[in-house]
């Protein structure tokens, strides 16, 4: 669980600093979901900003910042040749962001599904894909959408971690607002 402790940190950075798409996703789940009963996976899937949030956040921070790759054969990048048996570092977070650009747009949710698997993938991919990606994107989604109908949030960020997972080490002040 430690990179979805990773996630959690860097979506409230992001609140912090976008709060009025946050304010979008509290407006959003305050339309699906009274905060008492139990959500469904029918609620989640209606939750489209909610789950864009997140999705950018693990865009634009990925847990895992980097993977690296020994080649099988060489492989051609705009014009230059890496020969098979060298190792290759792939940035996520610089794929996102090349995919995107470097703002967070919930909204970008309806992108991330049209683009090849090997273009978007913060919990990694092929073999060494994360075994439980599935779970932690249904908690995070749950939690935000706990966060958003539940409390007031602020934030202060404190500065950006690198190891052992990339995320925003911030100061939280939850604020139970009462419905």
């Amino acid at each position: 669980h430690d990179t979805t402790l990773a996630v959690t940190q860097s979506t409230f950075r992001y609140i912090s600093s976008h709060p009025s798409q946050w304010q979008r996703v509290v407006s959003e789940v305050d339309g699906l979901w009274d905060g008492k009963t139990t959500l469904t996976a029918e609620v989640l899937e209606n939750a489209v900003l909610t789950r864009g949030f997140i999705e950018e956040v693990l865009r634009l921070v990925p847990p895992v910042a980097n993977v690296s790759r020994q080649l099988k054969s060489p492989l051609e990048i705009e014009g230059y040749v890496i020969p098979a048996g060298w190792k290759l570092q792939v940035s996520l977070a610089g794929m996102g962001q090349a995919c995107f650009g470097d703002e967070l747009v919930p909204d970008n949710i309806h992108k991330h599904k049209t683009l090849p698997s090997n273009e978007y993938f913060p919990f990694g991919g092929g073999r060494r894909m994360c075994i439980g990606y599935k779970l932690a994107r249904q908690e995070l989604y749950i939690w935000a959408m706990c966060i958003a109908r539940h409390y007031d949030v602020t934030c202060q960020p404190v500065r950006q971690e690198k190891f052992p997972f990339c995320f925003h080490r911030v100061n939280v002040r939850l604020t139970h607002r009462n419905r």
